[in-house]
């Protein structure tokens, strides 16, 4: 398998560094200005961008664009905007030198999205992908100005996010609802959480009322993005800096205390082009005890190497607080005599999440080398309401990341053939704890709680190594064809910090122990373990059929919720008993597309 490994990373260096020029033999610049077919009006944020290289800006408001550091000789420039048709201009760029280049762009009555990212981490035309991908455009998202996912993916056909309260939400693609790690969250590419600590709420996680645009990718893509894509794929696009200073301000506010703020920055000076996005929402909430809170932003430095080779850092932050599930459920009486009224205003929720990547991105003329960098911070406390009448409990997880994603790409001319070869590198440290918990309850309200004993408490690092292969061939001419293979190897080193069962707190009167009640007496034997502490390997089950995965302990996948015809009971797997000693989970994963 280290061999694998190893070839696989070879194949990603050797289809890029051939064709990948480590210097341009000289640059010039392309200035000009974008004006509409009909009545000659200056067109404002137009994507003027060169064929074959990295170079991308935006008309301000007056029309005009400036691309630097074009590499000299004959160059195709390429115009897309919205609700206007795109159109290619070649024009020849002398070393240190100006060239200008006017354009009129022509109205379209039909408007399709032309590039998108995500089905091979790599900008390609939407046509030429064997897939069915999904775009919601910043146009969209400014109508829109979602406050919860739900109000902006469930524009996609196919798509389904269901608001959970708060802004808990769960997602389907083509398929039921799951709670289950089916789909990889992106941020520009990065996954938002490691596959060790899968939360089928992290879109809350991203900045998306300040992106610039989101992809939905319905089906399989478990070849490039690993387990977690089994049903698909949302990517999240951070807005790219401006070609000039610019700052936008939007300010909403309505009753029970809403207020919401919008605000962007950004400029471009030189090679360096900077941008800050900020949202903070307030909503006391029309009900008793639903208080909610949000801080997001986003900060985004592109440096620009030359017209083929840039680096792009973003550094993300996210923090929630709102009541655990938006408010328990009420009787008919107070829904129609006291709508405001809510029976657990003690159940909380607190996310905080921080990522931060730096892509470095090289482009030859057939090939291309991407080598990205990450770091992320997930915490999550809850006490979750729809737990209080059965098996009351308060939880803390958190986990940190340093990840690495590597991707290399040949373009062939046999068949018109991309080979996509790669390796994802993560490792994840965790913990978890959990505590039962007493309540004092009046009126049917719960008023407060407090901590009882100790359920789970344990450290886990979560670390994988993924090399993958795909090939992507054009026979014919509307005809492409994609195969991939992935091979994901993970494992978890799991340390266990609970007291021995004679130390072990009893449970309080009228609380259950969900270990005793769900007769597993196995779990309960491992999870107390030996006086002190102890440490093992799990070694997750081999599972039948294409896409095997881990089984998780509690708290290591996030939040897991089960079906439940009243609340949406929440859910988390109880451990087996796991055989100690070095151990891990191999998984293969082989998606093939055909679209014509």
């Amino acid at each position: 398998m280290r061999n694998f490994i190893r070839a696989a990373l070879g194949l990603a260096l050797a289809l890029a560094l051939p064709r990948v020029v480590a210097a341009q033999q000289g640059a010039g610049t392309v200035t000009g200005q974008v004006t509409a077919a009909e009545g000659g009006a200056a067109l404002e944020g137009i994507t003027v961008s060169v064929e074959g290289t990295l170079l991308t800006t935006l008309t301000d408001a007056r029309g005009q664009y400036t691309l630097r550091a074009v590499p000299a000789g004959t160059r195709t420039v390429l115009f897309r905007g919205i609700r206007r048709a795109p159109l290619q201009r070649i024009v020849t760029v002398a070393a240190d030198a100006p060239t200008e280049l006017a354009v009129a762009l022509t109205e379209r009555a039909l408007v399709v999205e032309d590039l998108i990212v995500t089905a091979s981490r790599e900008i390609e035309a939407r046509d030429a992908v064997p897939a069915t991908v999904g775009v919601i455009g910043r146009e969209t998202i400014d109508a829109t100005r979602p406050h919860h996912p739900a109000e902006l993916v469930r524009q996609v056909p196919g798509a389904l996010v269901v608001d959970l309260g708060g802004e808990g939400n769960v997602m389907a693609l083509r398929q039921p609802i799951t709670y289950k790690p089916m789909y990889a969250f992106l941020e520009d590419g990065v996954p938002t959480r490691s596959t060790g600590f899968f939360n089928h709420n992290a879109l809350y996680e991203v900045n998306i009322p300040n992106a610039d645009r989101v992809e939905v990718l319905k089906g399989p893509a478990t070849a490039l993005y690993g387990s977690d894509a089994i049903g698909g794929v949302v990517n999240v696009l951070t807005r790219a800096p401006s070609a000039r200073p610019s700052a936008e301000l939007f300010v909403e506010g309505g009753r029970f205390g809403y207020a919401r703020s919008l605000l962007s920055a950004s400029t471009t000076t030189g090679s360096d082009g900077f941008r800050a996005d900020l949202n903070i929402t307030r909503y006391a909430g029309y009900r008793d005890g639903t208080k909610q809170e949000r801080e997001s932003g986003t900060l985004r430095w592109d440096h620009l190497l030359s017209g083929r080779s840039r680096v792009k850092s973003v550094l993300s932050y996210a923090h929630i607080n709102s009541p655990g599930d938006g408010g328990s459920e009420v009787s008919r009486a107070d829904f129609e005599n006291d709508p405001q009224a809510n029976y657990t205003p003690i159940a909380f929720r607190a996310v905080r999440a921080v990522r931060w990547s730096t892509a470095w991105e090289k482009l030859g003329e057939r090939s291309g080398l991407q080598l990205t960098g990450y770091a992320r911070y997930n915490s999550l406390d809850l006490l979750p309401a729809w737990q209080l009448t059965y098996d009351p409990e308060v939880w803390a997880t958190s986990n940190y990341s340093l990840g690495l994603l590597a991707q290399g790409r040949r373009n062939l001319t046999t068949l018109n053939t991309t080979l996509i070869g790669g390796v994802d590198v993560d490792y994840s440290p965790g913990q978890y704890q959990s505590d039962s918990i007493t309540f004092t309850q009046t009126s049917g309200i719960y008023r407060s709680y407090a901590k009882a004993g100790r359920l789970y408490d344990y450290d886990v690092t979560f670390f994988g190594v993924s090399p993958y292969l795909q090939a992507e061939v054009v026979p014919v001419p509307g005809v492409h064809v994609s195969g991939g293979l992935r091979y994901d190897r993970l494992g978890y080193d799991y340390e266990n910090s609970l007291a021995t069962p004679a130390d072990r707190p009893a449970p309080p009167t009228g609380v259950h122990d969900p270990l005793v009640r769900r007769g597993e007496p196995q779990a309960r034997r491992h999870l107390a373990g030996d006086p002190g502490r102890e440490r093992l390997r799990l070694l997750p089950p081999e599972l039948p059929g294409a896409e095997p995965g881990p089984a998780l302990p509690p708290g290591l996948g996030g939040e897991h919720r089960g079906p439940r015809p009243r609340q949406g009971e929440e859910l988390r797997a109880r451990p087996p008993a796991p055989a100690a000693g070095a151990g891990g989970a191999r998984a293969l994963g082989v998606p093939h597309g055909h679209r014509g």
